[in-house]
């Protein structure tokens, strides 16, 4: 599953880079309020390294979707649909991130 994909996944410059959401099926996740934490989990995966370094891409991810809600001045069902998207987010990234992540030593 190790393979040294160094810009072959994320451009990260480009202008149609979305910043949730990887390859093909980006256009498909819904940005909600997480665009910046989706941009630093990228690059946390652009880095990329071992399965340390993506364990903690995916929990450093999820921390900040959680904090992005709790901050927010948003009413309960507003929260609570967004903290669903955070986990459902969070466990994709860990099922599925690997494909996307850069895997080397």
């Amino acid at each position: 599953m190790k393979s040294n994909n160094k810009n072959k996944k994320y451009n990260l410059r480009s202008k149609s880079h979305k910043y949730c959401g990887a390859g093909k099926s980006a256009f498909l996740i819904p940005q909600f309020i997480f665009t910046a934490d989706c941009k630093m989990h990228d690059i946390y995966y652009a880095k990329g390294g071992g399965i340390v370094e993506k364990i903690k891409a995916d929990t450093f991810f999820y921390a900040y979707m959680l904090d992005d809600i709790s901050k927010g001045n948003y009413k309960f069902k507003r929260k609570m649909f967004y903290f669903t998207m955070a986990t459902l987010y969070f466990v994709i990234v860990s099922i599925f991130g690997g494909l996307f992540f850069n895997w080397h030593r």
